[in-house]
């Protein structure tokens, strides 16, 4: 590849090597654009939950599956290959959303990327925040930080 941005230089072996993960993803999907950036993960890992919670529930009945995934679905690199090593993917159940794994990265003059640290973040804001539990109230609302915090504003 002649240009690569953060999400591709994401510096793991599965995501960067020849024939890993970013290759494999132009491969298959030629005219997605110029990079490979956060939202291809997250859909690539949220293909990889359904499937779980499909297995799980043994079923594709909604009810069924939404009661699988709300009972916590976690992913290690033996059930989502390009999860990070020794790390899983993680579905907090009362409010559908994954813990992120996220890096800290430097450009230099030139535009080139260096990744300089990486932790994963846990969901917060709707658990901790908004208190949005869906496995007790099925609800529709679209919870922003704008609605909690006067900075966002």
């Amino acid at each position: 590849m002649d240009s690569m941005t953060p999400s591709e230089e994401v510096p793991t072996e599965s995501n960067t090597r020849d024939g890993g993960f970013v290759d494999r993803y132009y491969q298959k999907y030629p005219d997605e654009g110029e990079y490979v950036n956060e939202e291809a993960e997250t859909n690539y890992f949220s293909t990889y939950m359904y499937k779980e919670a499909v297995e799980q529930a043994g079923t594709t009945e909604q009810p069924e599956v939404i009661e699988a995934l709300e009972s916590g679905i976690s992913l290690g690199t033996e059930r989502a290959p390009e999860a990070p090593k020794g790390e899983t993917i993680e579905l907090d159940g009362p409010t559908h959303h994954v813990d992120h794994h996220m890096w800290v990265m430097r450009a230099d003059e030139q535009h080139n990327v260096e990744a300089v640290t990486d932790r994963k973040i846990p969901e917060q804001f709707l658990s901790e925040t908004v208190g949005c539990d869906l496995t007790q109230e099925d609800e529709q609302t679209q919870y922003t930080p704008v609605d909690y915090f006067e900075e966002a504003k």
